[in-house]
């Protein structure tokens, strides 16, 4: 089990308690759904749950399909 408290600090933006707990569930389950409403971080949530599983070795490739108006 991945401890996600040891990666919040190397996160770029500070996360919400929802959104660890997300994280949490995301990098601890094979299957999950996130499915929080629009603008809570969804896809923060992903991108720091992907560079989690990075760093553990447990995943070397993330693709991220999303809309147009969610790119920086």
């Amino acid at each position: 089990m991945i401890n996600v408290a040891d990666y919040a600090p190397k996160f770029v933006l500070p996360p919400f308690q929802h959104q660890l707990v997300g994280v949490e569930r995301l990098v601890n389950h094979d299957y999950f759904g996130l499915l929080d409403e629009m603008g809570l971080g969804k896809s923060a949530q992903v991108i720091n749950s992907a560079c989690i599983l990075n760093a553990e070795k447990q995943i070397d490739v993330v693709l991220i399909v999303s809309p147009a108006s969610v790119r920086g």
